[in-house]
């Protein structure tokens, strides 16, 4: 009993320090490459502000184009005034919980990871959203490959305002070491790693980039490749999978020297201690616009299935029982017209606008190109979500694989049946569905 109370005292304290910490302060920076249409003016609002909760936008420049220009937009255009909360989707399922129970809801809309949108919706905390599509939504072309998170029981929760994929990166060193033939924006798997080969026997050193470091993308970095073999994300002993980690074991003998420790791919490009990724494409954005002469990109190899790629989302929601939801609708209808996806797009990394009018916005600038290369992937890949709802845990998930990354293909470069095996009873025990370790157990809300 008195754990549950200090939890509840706990959660309270983080209400109130919430409550107080807003920054609403955004003047305007004159951007005239947004979109000026106006949105629909409520004639009798009940409440002229709309409070915007979200954990996206971590680096403070983009954070601060957000709110100092695409918000302050919106408020002219408006007359709402936005109230920007900076906070994280499991602080804000916090937040939520303790203003239900004070039923005193403050947050209007809530950004959240695809991976953490059940989680919202299985608790109640969303509102249905099915009603207002057609009057405020029904003007855009939202990619469907999301719908599993966003969507339940045939109702609309969330909607995505920026999405990612995976595409190719290149240190342009490493061109004249391409196979004879090769055409970088058609490369295939076995190419890929004959230009791996190549660059290895020419400098010495491997220079192919994994994302070796426990619990980060290297799960990722496999479901592109075994997509592209006609295998689901997550099969570890089907024989397109089995293809998957012949690559990778292919792959093992040109990674660079420290791939165990190698926790985000951009920094090894960009120190050039490796040539040649598959990377995420706001990291992709990140690495190529910090030299756009010294990087080339493309979308990802393919295989036999054609290309393949994870992708996730953050997307907007608003809060059951919210006090200003006509505000928020117009918020949420504002941030996905598409002239304010591209603009979002192009000032936020290179992330890939979710909505398909919003590629008509985008010129040859470099950030513009890594993502067009990343709507590419969309139009063409086998794309996989992320089904972190299905598991007990995620991050357990992405050890079973880094463990493989780590004995099995690091360790003994070859295809190991024995480990194989063992990783899929141990991804079936994490499993929410199948686990036999967790029969029975129901995952507090």
């Amino acid at each position: 009993m008195r754990i549950k109370f200090a939890l509840f005292i706990s959660l309270l304290l983080s209400t109130f320090f919430f409550y107080g910490c807003s920054d609403n302060s955004t003047p305007d920076s004159g951007d005239s490459t947004i979109d000026s249409n106006a949105v629909k003016k409520s004639e009798n609002p009940k409440e002229k502000k709309v409070v915007f909760s979200s954990g996206l936008w971590s680096v403070p420049s983009q954070r601060e184009f957000i709110k100092r220009v695409i918000m302050r937009k919106f408020e002219k255009e408006t007359g709402i005034d936005v109230v920007y909360k900076y906070i994280q989707g499991k602080d804000a399922y916090n937040t939520i919980l303790v203003q239900r129970q004070i039923e005193d809801i403050y947050i209007d809309i809530v950004t959240i990871h695809s991976g953490d949108m059940p989680k919202f919706i299985d608790s109640g905390y969303m509102k249905d959203l099915t009603p207002y599509m057609k009057e405020y939504f029904s003007d855009i072309t939202i990619f469907p490959v999301f719908d599993n998170v966003t969507h339940k029981d045939g109702k609309v929760y969330f909607l995505p305002i920026v999405a990612d994929v995976y595409i190719l990166i290149a240190n342009k060193k490493a061109l004249k070491y391409l196979p004879k033939g090769c055409d970088i924006n058609d490369i295939t798997w076995e190419e890929y790693v004959q230009w791996s080969h190549n660059i290895k026997k020419g400098e010495g050193v491997g220079k192919t980039v994994l994302c070796g470091a426990p619990t980060n993308a290297f799960v990722y970095e496999f479901g592109a490749i075994e997509l592209s073999y006609g295998a689901k994300f997550l099969a570890i002993t089907t024989k397109p999978a089995l293809k998957a980690w012949n690559i990778l074991a292919e792959l093992s003998k040109d990674l660079v020297p420290d791939v165990l420790t190698t926790s985000r791919t951009a920094d090894s490009l960009m120190r050039q201690n490796g040539w040649l990724a598959i990377i995420h494409v706001a990291d992709g954005g990140a690495t190529y616009n910090s030299n756009p002469t010294q990087f080339v990109i493309a979308p990802v190899p393919k295989g036999p299935a054609g290309r393949g790629s994870i992708a996730g989302a953050f997307g907007v929601g608003i809060v059951e029982g919210a006090k200003n939801t006509e505000n928020s609708l117009k918020l949420m209808q504002f941030l996905l017209r598409p002239k304010i996806q591209a603009s979002i797009a192009k000032n936020t990394g290179g992330f890939v606008p979710p909505v398909k009018e919003a590629f008509e916005y985008l010129g040859k600038n470099p950030e513009e190109q890594v993502i067009k290369e990343g709507l590419v992937t969309f139009e063409t890949a086998r794309i996989s979500g992320v089904p972190a709802e299905k598991y007990w845990d995620w991050n357990a998930v992405k050890l079973v694989f880094d463990t493989l990354l780590k004995n099995m293909i690091v360790g003994e470069g070859k295809v190991d049946m024995k480990m194989l095996n063992a990783a899929k009873d141990q991804l079936r025990d994490l499993n929410k569905a199948d686990s036999r370790v967790y029969k029975g157990y129901k995952q507090a809300k």
